[in-house]
């Protein structure tokens, strides 16, 4: 009976000890509203994201990734502006991890009332973003699109560009681009100004004001500080310029199309 009793709380032990240095991770979805950053009559944006990935902090590239999410799920951007929807949890174990990872399959946008295919350059999107799982506890980030900037025009065609933030729940209050933002974005737009292709140079890559910022000669150096004063909280997933022009008397990107 001693022997069974031993044993029995042995296992009990061992049971309780396989539940330890775990914790939960919880990923939310959101878009805030900026359609004022847009040059683009857009009344939809969806997207399908086929998984997402968490890199765990001091192991290699291969054996450190976490899945997330893993069957696609769809998501229109404008129809979830301001609002927070779970996409998805897991346990995981607990520590510092570095990056997060997600796949984009596909994208489509309704602009001028007209839907379009958007190209996406690269289905992979890493952020580099920190945050720790502890033990016993969970963990809630947002993944927090952009969709109005994310949308870029490229010739006669449409591209995803995706703009987005990795927020944790404390910070859902500075979502968005904040004031000093705004007031960058619209003196990128006034400096871009040209009368031949020559007059365009570029001052950066900077989120979420763009992949290839190009500017006015005379104004390259009064934006370069503007953006190296700026903290960026977001990342891109940007494609080689493949030319520039100067149409209708503006800086206009043409990316390679991959």
């Amino acid at each position: 009976m001693k022997k069974e009793l031993a044993l029995l709380i042995f296992v009990v032990l061992i049971s309780g000890c396989s539940q330890t240095n775990k914790g939960n991770l919880e990923l939310q979805i959101t878009d805030p509203s900026h359609p004022e950053l847009s040059d683009l009559d857009i009344s939809k944006v969806e997207i399908t994201i086929s998984s997402i990935e968490v890199h765990k902090a001091n192991m290699n590239n291969n054996s450190g990734w976490s899945t997330i999410v893993e069957e696609p799920r769809t998501y229109d951007l404008i129809e979830i502006i301001d609002v927070y929807e779970i996409i998805g949890s897991n346990t995981l174990e607990a520590g510092k991890y570095t990056q997060i990872r997600l796949n984009v399959d596909s994208a489509s946008a309704v602009i001028n009332g007209v839907e379009y295919d958007l190209i996406v350059p690269s289905d992979k999107i890493k952020i580099v973003r920190n945050f720790d799982i502890i033990e016993n506890e969970t963990t809630m980030l947002i993944l927090d699109f952009d969709a109005y900037s994310s949308v870029i025009k490229s010739g006669d065609k449409y591209e995803f560009k995706p703009v987005i933030q990795i927020l944790k729940e404390n910070e859902k209050e500075d979502s968005g681009l904040d004031t000093n933002g705004r007031d960058i974005k619209n003196q990128i737009k006034e400096a871009n100004y040209c009368n031949v292709k020559e007059d365009c140079v570029w001052v950066g890559s900077k989120c979420p004001f763009g992949c290839n910022i190009y500017v006015n000669v005379n104004e390259e150096n009064r934006i370069k500080d503007l953006l190296d004063n700026y903290i960026e909280r977001c990342a891109y997933a940007c494609v080689p310029v493949s030319s520039v022009e100067c149409i209708n008397n503006k800086c206009v990107v043409n990316y390679e199309i991959l």
